[in-house]
């Protein structure tokens, strides 16, 4: 009877212990997952192939602590259309398109005994703005027409367009008129002094006639260009063909020329410096969120 007994204790004690066991190891029901995209970000464009964010998921958490701590819980973003340069991290880089993207992220923890995964996910709105309106420069060639004999002359506008965000934005030809009229005083006797013009196309080729009111201070023919990026952003700018008045005025109007095709060629530098600018700009950002996101997880530990 005694040894029964004693049977009878060790059993329920081991039982006990079992219970007491499995009590204390962790279950899937009780591993909670909070998965968190970080907050919904609005930028500027910085490149005409996409703008580059880094993502933020180091406020995921596996019951209170950072998930990516963890070395039993994975990472997931997925967004249509984007490539990640690495999906499973929790602060990957990737380039988003002008508009609203929605990316998904998926935090997943797997039991290291039983292999049950629990799982929670969390969403974040990429939106992408172009509001910085593209730089245009125009320069005509000839920028003078010499000698004032009537003659008509072929004129083509060198029109270079930069934007940020817009690879090939629209250009319109909007106006081109003379600074008298078609045939005032003292400039012989013709008409038609601007042929092959057609406005509102992207016309960059025209006949302009030399000439100009002899009792006047000289000719000004103005072409006015537009350009327009895909997200409707605008920009104006001018070119100007001179028919100098006397040969006096031939002199300055070859130094104010010279002085004209150098502004164009700084400014257009300039356009193409602030587009790269601005991509390179974005590029350190991402390098520093990565910098900023590496030393959070080091300080975790």
């Amino acid at each position: 009877m005694l040894r029964v007994r004693l049977m009878n204790f060790l059993l329920t004690s081991l039982l006990t212990l079992a219970g007491a066991l499995i009590a204390a190891t962790p279950s899937a029901a009780q591993v909670v997952v909070v998965a968190d995209a970080g907050e919904d970000l609005s930028i500027e464009c910085s490149a005409s192939g996409g703008t580059l964010l880094t993502l933020d998921g180091l406020g995921s958490t596996v019951n209170g602590l950072m998930a990516a701590l963890d070395p039993n819980t994975s990472f997931l973003w997925e967004a249509a259309g984007i490539d990640f340069d690495d999906e499973t991290s929790p602060t990957p880089n990737a380039e988003f398109p002008l508009g609203t993207t929605t990316v998904t992220l998926t935090v997943t923890h797997t039991d290291p005994g039983t292999l049950v995964q629990t799982s929670s996910q969390d969403t974040v709105d990429i939106t992408v703005s172009d509001t910085t309106p593209p730089a245009l420069v125009v320069l005509a060639d000839p920028l003078i027409l010499w000698p004032p004999n009537h003659e008509l002359h072929e004129v083509h506008s060198v029109v270079v367009v930069t934007d940020i965000c817009d690879p090939d934005p629209d250009v319109v030809l909007t106006s081109l008129t003379s600074s008298e009229p078609d045939n005032g005083t003292g400039d012989g006797d013709t008409v038609d002094d601007i042929q092959g013009a057609d406005i509102g196309s992207d016309d960059r080729d025209f006949l302009l006639r030399a000439e100009r009111a002899g009792n006047g201070d000289g000719r000004f023919y103005t072409a006015v260009y537009n350009t327009t990026d895909a997200s409707g952003n605008s920009t104006d700018g001018l070119a100007q063909v001179r028919v100098p008045h006397d040969q006096g005025d031939l002199k300055a109007a070859k130094k104010a020329a010279k002085a004209a095709k150098k502004a164009a060629k700084a400014a257009a530098k300039a356009a193409k410096k602030a587009s790269k600018d601005a991509a390179k700009a974005a590029r350190d950002a991402a390098k520093a969120a990565k910098k900023e996101a590496k030393a959070a997880l080091k300080n975790s530990h």
